[in-house]
């Protein structure tokens, strides 16, 4: 075992404890403790070894929460940031008080949250990205879509970060949708799908979750968004957006919907033929789309 490079003894721990896994698409990494003290236990080369394992996976995972943009909490991000670097591959970024989840709607969160805003938040998202070059998964479920800050992010992602493969946005409470400026977080977001598309590692992401879209021009943004898919995604295994806005307390409903025309959706299957999951509660449930599928 101890001849072992650490690559193929990550896939083996990967085989052997249950919820660990090296990959990062399509679920946040767990670190089971339980799972991997098992095999710590076995002897004192395989302690040294999980050891390695535990320690790669917890550098590589970084999550930043921004409570209240002071300099100091800034510089003290940043510094966290400075001393991993390269090493990052999954980030997870949260300002304030993280967006509900669910399709329900939060009143007493919308109450709260219509009175915060981070659009004062001087925070240098350049300097950030600039020094996580290898990062593969980013995770903005954290942060709010009306928080002014979504579009900063994913443009300095997309200017600085070659290797991202997996990008997920934040829900937003019905009520509060109208406080989003959707042409701007999503101008930013579909300029990012064509910079990773065109000189990404991957040519393009494996994820991409998206919750929510503009409901004032609904049958546009759905066509926008499956518009880029198919052209800067062509090899999406996930696009999972709709499990954020999944309500179960009855019966099965969903806040999203794909209003997409047939051809469009010809199109998608057509192209997109590496898809792993998918949800008829979030399709149009009709003949056509039926046969267009099989």
């Amino acid at each position: 075992m101890k001849r072992i490079p650490p690559a193929p003894f990550s896939s083996i721990v990967a085989f052997a404890v249950y919820d660990y896994s090296e990959d990062l698409v399509p679920t946040k990494r767990k670190l089971p403790v339980d799972g991997f003290k098992s095999l710590a236990l076995v002897c004192k080369s395989w302690y040294r070894l999980i050891d390695e394992v535990a320690s790669r996976s917890q550098c590589s995972t970084l999550s930043l929460t921004f409570s209240s943009g002071s300099r100091s909490e800034i510089l003290e991000l940043r510094r966290q940031i400075s001393e991993r670097g390269s090493k990052i591959l999954d980030l997870n970024i949260q300002i304030g008080d993280a967006p509900p989840q669910g399709g329900e709607v939060h009143l007493f969160r919308t109450g709260i949250l219509s009175t915060w805003s981070h659009k004062d938040f001087q925070i240098d998202w350049e300097v950030i990205f600039s020094r996580v070059p290898a990062l593969r998964r980013l995770d903005l479920s954290g942060v709010q879509l009306f928080s002014g800050q979504v579009e900063l992010i994913i443009k300095s992602a997309a200017k600085y970060c070659k290797n991202v493969e997996s990008v997920a946005l934040a829900t937003v409470d019905e009520m509060l949708q109208v406080r989003v400026d959707f042409d701007s977080i999503f101008g930013a977001l579909y300029a990012a799908l064509e910079t990773w598309y065109s000189s990404g590692t991957y040519r393009g992401l494996k994820q991409l979750t998206v919750p929510v879209l503009d409901e004032r021009n609904r049958f546009q943004a759905c066509k926008q968004l499956f518009d880029n898919v198919v052209k800067f995604c062509p090899g999406v295994e996930y696009l999972d957006g709709y499990k954020k806005a999944l309500n179960e307390m009855e019966k099965l409903t969903c806040r999203d919907g794909w209003l997409v025309t047939v051809e469009q959706w010809e199109e998608f299957n057509a192209t997109c033929t590496q898809l792993r999951e998918f949800h008829w509660v979030v399709a149009p449930f009709a003949d056509s789309f039926f046969r267009s599928v099989w």
